[in-house]
C-alpha cells in the first residue's frame, strides 16, 4: 500500500510538472518591436521601354522594421529597406547601377499559441517603391534616374523565440504595382511607359519584442 502511494504521488508530480511547462509561455508578440534583417531581392518588369534595366535585377539588401502588437494575433508595422541590385547576365557590360527602396505600412496576423517558439504570421501591407538608376543617357545628357511608384505588399513566414524577447525570422514577400512617376535629374520625363513593379524578397532577421521580460 504504501509503495502504492508513492508511485501515485511520484506520477501525480510528473503530471503537474509536465502540465506547467506545457502552459509556460515561449513567446509574445504583444508591444512595440523591432527588427533588423537582411534579405535577397528579384526584381522584374515586362515593360519593353525599360529592358535594358533587366540585366539587373537581383541583389542583396538590408532593412529595418517596427511593430506595434495590439494583441497577441494583430500587429501593425512599418518598415524601410535597400536593395543593390547586381546583374543577372555577365556575358553583357552593365556600367550602371540600380538600387531598390521599399517603404512600407501594414498589418500581420500572427498565428498558434504563446506557449509556442514557432508563431507563424501573413503580412499585408502598402508599399512604396523607388528605383535609383546611375548613370543613365537621356538624349544628350548622362544622369540619374530616379523611379517612383506603389505597390501592394503580400508576405508571410514564421518567427522563432530563442527566449522571450528574442526571435529569429524567416520570410518571404512580395511587391505587386507600378512605377507612376519618372524623374531625370531636376526633370520629369512623360514621354515613357510606366513599368510594372514586380519584386520577391527572402530576407532573414531578428526582431527584439521590447514588452517581453528581460
Amino acid at each position: 500500500m504504501k509503495t502504492t502511494s508513492t508511485l501515485l504521488c511520484f506520477a501525480l508530480s510528473l503530471t503537474m510538472a509536465f502540465g506547467q511547462d506545457a502552459l509556460r509561455q515561449r513567446s509574445d508578440t504583444r508591444g512595440l518591436n523591432l527588427g533588423l534583417y537582411g534579405q535577397y531581392v528579384n526584381w522584374g518588369t515586362t515593360d519593353e521601354d525599360y529592358k535594358d534595366l533587366l540585366v539587373k535585377t537581383k541583389g542583396p539588401g538590408v532593412g529595418l522594421r517596427i511593430g506595434l502588437g495590439l494583441s497577441h494575433r494583430i500587429e501593425l508595422f512599418s518598415q524601410v529597406d535597400a536593395s543593390y541590385l547586381t546583374t543577372n547576365k555577365p556575358d553583357i557590360a552593365s556600367d550602371f547601377s540600380v538600387t531598390l527602396v521599399h517603404l512600407e505600412a501594414g498589418g500581420r496576423l500572427n498565428i498558434g499559441a504563446t506557449t509556442s517558439r514557432f508563431r507563424p504570421f501573413i503580412d499585408v501591407g502598402y508599399s512604396l517603391v523607388g528605383a535609383i538608376v546611375d548613370p543613365v543617357k537621356y538624349g544628350s545628357e548622362v544622369g540619374t534616374a530616379n523611379l517612383y511608384g506603389r505597390g501592394i505588399l503580400l508576405g508571410g513566414g514564421i518567427n522563432y523565440f530563442l527566449a522571450i524577447p528574442f526571435a529569429i525570422n524567416l520570410r518571404y514577400s512580395g511587391v505587386i504595382g507600378r512605377f507612376n512617376s519618372i524623374n531625370f535629374e531636376d526633370e520629369t520625363i512623360t514621354n515613357f511607359g510606366k513599368p510594372d513593379i514586380g519584386v520577391g524578397r527572402a530576407s532573414l532577421g531578428l526582431t527584439w519584442y521590447l514588452r517581453g521580460r528581460r
